[in-house]
């Protein structure tokens, strides 16, 4: 019998490619040469289907997160490592818009549970990482971390409302204008000196491509 993961993998990457609404599951029984009847042993329905494919894909970036996290000696070589590493998957990405949106508008429930989930984990991900900082004396130690993340989070809900102007920019363009000034604000004179190190490199990387 197929796996599972095999099937949600394939599953990720049709919607891709695709959207969500035009695979319907004849589309994937057919594609991937399965019975419906096995399809419907896995999965309960459609509904099922795309909310445990959101859950596998989710699960791969915080595993992925949590391992440059783990494998970085100190937390600005986390969190620089962090910031290459969506900049690149957003510049590789091949999503195709419309699966947002078919997500948002056919299946709005699974939409906003696994976005709220999203935001928990990357504010629990920020948070500890602020206070990981503090110990390594990168991070100033009277930093109001709970200040600080209510802060992101108002950020966040701003940005949310203005889409066509998120679009308009590239992420790098975010990382320069808010994250690196941030990050200085609270950091240590040790701290800022790696920063601006980091950033000179970044920059004459961009410069020599």
């Amino acid at each position: 019998m197929i796996e599972k993961e095999t099937i949600l993998e394939e599953v990720a990457k049709m919607f891709n490619a695709n959207g969500i609404k035009p695979v319907t599951m004849d589309y994937i029984s057919m594609d991937m040469k399965i019975s419906k009847r096995t399809l419907y042993e896995i999965f309960k329905d459609k509904d099922d289907l795309v909310m445990q494919v959101m859950q596998h894909e989710m699960k791969k970036a915080d595993e992925k997160i949590k391992k440059i996290i783990a494998e970085s000696d100190n937390v600005l070589d986390a969190i620089f490592s962090i910031a290459e590493e969506k900049v690149q998957a957003s510049a590789k990405s091949k999503t195709n818009p419309k699966t947002l949106e078919d997500l948002i508008k056919y299946h709005p429930a699974i939409y906003s549970s696994a976005y709220k989930k999203i935001r928990e984990e990357t504010y629990t991900t920020i948070f500890k990482l602020i206070e990981r900082g503090k110990i390594e004396n990168y991070f100033k130690k009277d930093v109001d971390t709970d200040i600080l993340i209510f802060t992101l989070q108002k950020l966040v809900e701003i940005y949310e409302n203005e889409q066509e102007f998120i679009k308009s920019k590239p992420p790098v363009a975010f990382h320069h204008t808010l994250t690196i000034p941030i990050l200085l604000g609270i950091s240590t004179p040790q701290g800022q000196e790696i920063i601006n190190e980091k950033v000179k490199k970044l920059i004459k990387s961009k410069d020599n491509k």
